[in-house]
């Protein structure tokens, strides 16, 4: 059966980069949300990952987390003019961390 090399490539580029959307649109909302002291965003965290899996995702999914910071809270300071949270991805790596060595 012949398989032709430039649809295997498109297929797999395509996969990866739609499995790396998805994935990271799903990550970046619920950092959002555990930097917010969201309580559904920790029991996310404290269900799925550990301290070394959750910096990976931090790290690989942060152009993801900046564009969604921009897209909750400065589009929406345009329109109603609410109070602009500011961005610190250490301080949403400070709260994961207590989140899980406190379930465990």
């Amino acid at each position: 059966m012949f398989v032709d090399s430039d649809f295997l490539f498109w297929l797999l580029f395509l996969g990866v980069l739609l499995t790396y959307i998805v994935w990271g649109v799903a990550f970046a909302f619920q950092a959002l949300l555990l930097l917010n002291d969201v309580e559904s965003a920790k029991k996310w965290v404290r269900r799925w990952y550990s301290l070394k899996s959750f910096r990976r995702e931090l790290i690989a999914f942060y152009p993801m987390i900046k564009l969604f910071y921009f897209l909750l809270e400065y589009i929406p300071d345009l329109v109603l003019k609410d109070k602009i949270i500011a961005f610190n991805s250490d301080a949403i790596w400070q709260v994961a961390c207590k989140v899980i060595i406190k379930a465990d």
